[in-house]
């Protein structure tokens, strides 16, 4: 059945990182860090991405459609050597849905992060790794620090760095999502619900689902091409 999970981190230069090449790898395409002179090419190791896009707020200048452009310019406005580039968050997609309104979720997801921090937000969707279990579809969206204007990139988002803010901002983005999804789920005549809060506190007596996110997903996928190279080798 569908579950709930939800998991954000950030992108940071303090842990080696950065958004061109996070963006590049999420979604299989080829990206030219102009600030360190390097070119991220994951075409063909996108890791089971199928498709992609980028949801930007209303007045955001229409060149970051192009992720290239994007993140070389979240890169570019971010001056110190721990800047946070970005955040990644990834979500669990309810196999129930279709692969229409499995999309629709994550457009009316990245519009809700567009319209309540002014950000930018890619989108990447993607399979299942073909050695688990085929209802683990998931998604990565990946979105910006800064606020996106019509001149650039803006201000900081600020609530979701605070401590004294973002605990209730990132409870807000589960509750959102929660909304969004059980109303798919609702107008598909589906009568399976996720639910945002822990089954300990809806009075649930048992494990919560769990979904093997990006992270688990890409080393099992290591895995599998590490044995079968041993394999062809001998």
């Amino acid at each position: 059945m569908a579950i709930f999970h939800l998991h954000i981190q950030v992108i940071s230069r303090r842990k080696g990182h950065s958004s061109t090449q996070t963006s590049a790898r999420r979604t299989g395409s080829i990206i030219h860090d102009l600030r360190t002179g390097r070119t991220h090419d994951f075409t063909g190791k996108a890791g089971g991405t199928v498709r992609s896009f980028i949801s930007l707020p209303d007045g955001a200048a229409a060149g970051f459609l192009d992720r290239s452009v994007l993140w070389n310019c979240a890169e570019a406005a971010e001056r110190r050597y721990n800047s946070r580039l970005a955040r990644e968050m990834d979500v669990a997609l309810a196999h129930e849905l279709s692969t229409e309104a499995q999309e629709r979720t994550l457009r009316r997801m990245a519009q809700f992060l567009n319209e309540r921090y002014k950000v930018a937000v890619e989108v990447s969707i993607h399979l299942p790794d073909p050695m688990a279990d085929q209802r683990n579809d998931y998604a990565i969206m990946m979105f910006t620090t800064r606020e996106v204007t019509p001149e650039g990139f803006g201000k900081k988002t600020r609530a979701l760095d605070r401590s004294d803010q973002s605990f209730s901002e990132f409870k807000l983005i589960r509750r959102a999502w929660e909304i969004i999804v059980n109303s798919e789920l609702e107008a598909a005549g589906l009568s399976v619900r996720i639910s945002s809060e822990s089954n300990e506190a809806r009075g649930i007596d048992r494990p919560r689902g769990v979904h093997e996110g990006a992270g688990a997903t890409q080393i099992k996928r290591r895995k599998e091409l590490l044995r079968r190279e041993k394999t062809i080798t001998g």
